[in-house]
């Protein structure tokens, strides 16, 4: 009886052990309110295709990116790790493990990563894709984030939506349904002091409540403006590292005049297509402010 105990304990000593070692040593999740594509349009998700097509509709999530305009997502270069053969750029769904009249999925043309960009490190972690078709916007399901050009301030209240772990009961990486959570930045030197890295913009939030690993690719929107990239969880498991759109907009802008062999598509304003922000969004902004 004692011998059947003690083994009962240790599997779920290991068990946790498992589950707190999901994000650099910290169980994290993604708590928050649940939202649809129709509050954040912009937001796609990465598949395996495989997986797609030979085990179950939502199987092959691995990474989050987010449209800039026709044709061109930005997400992390961490995600950029099979051939852009082999993954699919799904848009305009809410749910991941189904199906809409307003969803799209895409083949890739061409990626690009930042070519300082050393595996599992914080600078420059940053890449671009190119669909094959258009991404024709859809009033409602498919859209266009603007990137910011101005620095971020400390105390700044953001959004970080996505797919991520929602559940603390469960081990699985990815939610059916997005949640998105508002995040506070911090002071440029503190997120410095920390990382001891340039081009980051960091985010504090309650203890085990904030990014995890699954938002990894996925928008910190600020005023309804693209300032960061999801990157990874710090091992406190209240700070998050998004790498800082602003501080690589050059490059952003020689991707895509490469990418369309200097047409003028390629190097055009980038910019909403939506003159409203979505109401979920500005009663978010007004609650969090209060």
């Amino acid at each position: 009886m004692v011998a059947s105990v003690t083994l009962i304990i240790q599997i779920s000593l290991l068990c946790l052990f498992r589950l707190m070692n999901i994000t650099n040593g910290q169980y994290r999740v993604m708590q928050g309110f649940q939202v649809g594509i129709s509050e954040l349009p912009y937001m796609a998700s990465l598949r395996i295709k495989g997986l797609e097509h030979n085990s179950r509709i939502g199987a092959g999530m691995f990474c989050h990116a987010t449209i800039i305009r026709n044709r061109v997502l930005l997400t992390s270069a961490y995600c950029i790790f099979k051939n852009q053969d082999d993954i699919l750029v799904v848009v305009g769904n809410t749910y991941l493990k189904g199906m809409s009249h307003t969803m799209k999925v895409l083949e890739i043309s061409d990626w690009r990563l930042h070519g300082l960009y050393k595996y599992e490190g914080l600078p420059y972690d940053i890449a671009m894709i190119f669909t094959e078709s258009d991404i024709e916007p859809v009033e409602g399901s498919v859209g266009y984030l603007p990137l910011s050009k101005d620095a971020i301030k400390p105390n700044t209240h953001c959004l970080l939506a996505g797919w991520g772990q929602s559940n603390p009961s469960t081990q699985q990486t990815w939610s059916n349904i997005p949640h998105a959570i508002w995040l506070r930045t911090v002071s440029k030197l503190d997120c410095h002091m920390y990382t001891r890295e340039p081009g980051l913009i960091c985010t504090k939030a309650k203890k085990n409540i904030g990014a995890d690993f699954g938002n990894i690719g996925g928008a910190l929107v600020c005023d309804y403006k693209f300032y960061g990239i999801s990157s990874q969880v710090a091992s406190d498991s209240s700070l998050a590292t998004f790498t800082e759109v602003r501080a690589y907009s050059k490059w952003i802008r020689a991707a895509m005049y490469l990418h369309f062999n200097g047409s003028r598509n390629g190097i055009m304003a980038l910019r909403s297509i939506f003159s409203q922000r979505p109401l979920i969004l500005a009663i978010s902004i007004y609650v969090a402010t209060k």
